[in-house]
């Protein structure tokens, strides 16, 4: 999904420093190569992602989000 979505941008696998986790929807992802410093960190657990994290136009309920009511991001769900 990730080449597709990012076209001329993406990076390619192994371009990448690759992350394996649980307790998330995506159980892989990748740093870019140039930060293997922040990959030693993470498998030493001195350091975290936060995925899933976006912005907002403002504020939005669960409620707003499925019924309206709220403006929301172009992009909201497309990380």
């Amino acid at each position: 999904e990730y080449v597709p979505a990012r076209t001329s941008v993406a990076l390619l696998p192994q371009q990448l420093n690759e992350i394996s986790t649980s307790g998330q929807a995506c159980r892989n992802f990748g740093v870019h190569a140039k930060l293997s410093f922040v990959k030693s960190l993470y498998d030493r657990k001195k350091a975290a992602f936060a995925s899933n994290v976006g912005s907002l136009v403002e504020p939005l309920t669960a409620a707003q989000l499925k019924g309206g009511g709220a403006r929301r991001c172009v992009g909201l769900f497309s990380h």
